[in-house]
């Protein structure tokens, strides 16, 4: 009898089997065959967005404390610098300096206005602030980032973070907005808004 019954199951599965209409979508590439190379699943777009806000959040924040410490050389030197090393973008650094050299001019009013009209169409010359690079004072001790909550991108795919930073040595607050930009050189700050 067992010997009758195991043909029968067999071509009762099979003819059941062709009946069935398939009604399956293909696989998906994320699925790829045994023994086929397999490649890291990639990230949805806002998952993308949402590591590189992750990456320039922890990069600002990590970058401002190791910058603007006392173990480190001077910021105005380092700022004053060309090199990869530096944290601020070549175009951020020469709009920074113009403004903090305004209160040198002659003539004030010509100055500023000079300085609106070169600038106005890359930062808001209302929020350059009249201090040193980062925020208005013009000495820093060790820096703590205790707020950093990303806004905005901006137009020129750049991150814009409302920070508040806490001067360990000089017990002061500053806060404002950052604008992070990926440079080819990695992140750079390229705007300090102070209100």
């Amino acid at each position: 009898m067992t010997k009758f019954l195991l043909p029968l199951c067999a071509l009762v599965g099979l003819f059941t089997a062709c009946q069935t209409q398939p009604n399956e979508k293909p696989a998906t590439p994320s699925a790829p065959a045994t023994g086929a190379a397999q490649t890291p699943a990639q990230p949805t777009a806002s998952e993308a967005a949402a590591d590189d806000v992750a990456g320039a959040r922890q990069w600002l924040m990590t970058s401002v404390e190791d910058y603007y410490h006392s173990g480190s050389p001077g910021a105005d030197a380092k700022a004053d610098t060309d090199t990869t090393a530096g944290i601020y973008t070549r175009r951020y650094k020469a709009y920074k300096l113009e403004s903090i050299n305004l209160e040198f001019a002659e003539d004030q009013d010509k100055a500023v206005a000079d300085f609106e009209k070169k600038w106005a169409g890359q930062y808001n010359t209302k929020y350059v602030g009249t201090g040193g690079f980062l925020f208005t004072a013009q000495d820093y001790g060790n820096l703590k980032v205790t707020r950093c909550t990303f806004k905005e991108r901006t137009k020129d795919n750049g991150y814009l973070f409302n920070v508040t930073i806490r001067d360990l040595t000089y017990k002061t607050d500053n806060q404002g907005d950052i604008k992070v930009l990926r440079t080819a050189q990695g992140y750079k700050i390229d705007d300090v808004l102070e209100y």
